[in-house]
C-alpha cells in the first residue's frame, strides 16, 4: 500500500536529517 511508501520515506527523511544535524 502507499501507507508503507509514505512511512519508509518519512523514516528515511526523519533518520538522514537527524544524521545530518
Amino acid at each position: 500500500m502507499l501507507d508503507q511508501e509514505l512511512a519508509g520515506a518519512y523514516f528515511t527523511s526523519s533518520f538522514h536529517i537527524l544524521h545530518s544535524s
